[in-house]
């Protein structure tokens, strides 16, 4: 659907008029998402077909981006805000078997913890 265009208006982008871009409320920001969305599709598809990989859509790259995140150590409030989930509960539901990984790490933490605090307790009875 063609937007109405006013007199003295140009066709912008993507048939929108300019003066749509230049509304108060919306207009700058709005043009920036726009030009963004626009270009960094551009370069997406520019680099998915480079590498052969013609399938390759902005939003099956979120569990990529996730599961890299995760494995750097990103803790999952970062990771829900990264994804833009309201709460953590999503996040968890869909990534929550990555961070099965830190279960090792967390244990032998743990357990170095409780015999220091054990050599403490067994110090103080001493003294």
């Amino acid at each position: 659907m063609r937007s109405q265009q006013r007199p003295g208006s140009e066709i912008g982008i993507a048939g929108h008029t300019t003066d749509q871009f230049s509304n108060p409320r919306s207009g700058p920001r709005r043009l920036r998402l726009l030009l963004g969305s626009m270009l960094g599709r551009a370069v997406l598809d520019a680099a998915s077909s480079a590498a052969d990989l013609p399938d390759v859509v902005p939003h099956s790259l979120r569990p990529t981006a996730a599961s890299l995140a995760i494995s750097a150590g990103a803790n999952i409030k970062v990771v829900q805000r990264m994804l833009g989930h309201k709460t953590a509960t999503p996040t968890l539901d869909l990534y929550g078997h990555l961070f099965d990984e830190d279960l090792d790490p967390v244990a032998a933490a743990l357990n170095v913890k409780a015999r220091a605090v054990a050599d403490e307790l067994r110090t103080f009875e001493a003294g």
